[in-house]
């Protein structure tokens, strides 16, 4: 028996999908991304720049890749699930290298965006001109709402 190495990538190939869930209480979607162990038919594509993911991390940011490919069949579960929060104007894909090595390690991974508290909602905030007063009020109410995107 091989002794297990976290730091090497698993034995999955992964995959990724965005769910965007309704959250009827706040009148709003809020977009998750969720990385898993793909079917033994995709191994190694998640590694190869030609099927690797592309996405947008930001608007006018040139595109970031993940070692994932887009919409791949979940191989049979069940897997245990990991939860990851991005921090204050963050995102849900900020972190993807962390996510893509989870799921190759046979989690399934689930990261929603905190609507209104993103790299992209801040930096809006900020070229409109939002004021210290309003923006110390909108990071406490960004805390309190912050267990109700889970």
């Amino acid at each position: 028996m091989t002794e297990y190495d976290p730091f090497a990538r698993g034995p999955h190939p992964v995959g990724v999908r965005t769910i965007d869930v309704p959250d009827a209480a706040r009148d709003r979607v809020v977009p998750v991304e969720v990385w898993y162990p793909a079917t033994d038919g995709y191994a190694g594509q998640d590694l190869d720049d030609a099927t690797r993911d592309a996405f947008e991390l930001m608007p006018g940011l040139p595109a970031s890749r993940q070692d994932a490919v887009r919409d791949a069949e979940p191989a049979a579960g069940p897997f245990p699930a990991v939860v990851f929060s991005h921090g204050f104007a963050g995102h849900r894909r900020q972190t993807t290298h962390l996510c893509t090595h989870l799921a190759s390690h046979g989690y399934a991974v689930a990261a929603p965006d905190h609507v209104g508290n993103t790299v992209a909602d801040v930096m809006a905030m900020i070229m409109n001109g939002v004021t210290m007063a309003d923006a110390g009020a909108y990071v406490a109410q960004s805390a309190a709402d912050r267990p109700l995107d889970a």
